[in-house]
C-alpha cells in the first residue's frame, strides 16, 4: 500500500501541472510519460527500501 501511495502522489503532483500550467499537447503528453516514469520508479524505491527493512541487506 504504501509503494501505490507513493506512486499516486506522483501521479498526483503530475496531474496538478498538466492542470494548472495547461500546457500544448506534446509538452503534456511529456509531463504525464514522466509522471508514470516517475511512479514506476518511486515505487521500485519503496517496496525496496520496505523489503530491505524487513528482511535485512543482502547478502553476497
Amino acid at each position: 500500500m504504501s509503494a501505490l501511495g507513493a506512486a499516486a502522489a506522483v501521479l498526483l503532483v503530475a496531474t496538478l501541472v498538466i492542470v494548472v500550467l495547461k500546457p500544448e499537447p506534446v509538452l503534456g503528453l511529456i509531463v504525464a510519460l514522466g509522471g508514470v516514469i516517475g511512479a514506476i520508479t518511486v515505487m521500485g524505491i519503496v517496496s525496496k527500501r520496505m523489503t530491505r527493512k524487513a528482511f535485512g541487506p543482502e547478502k553476497k
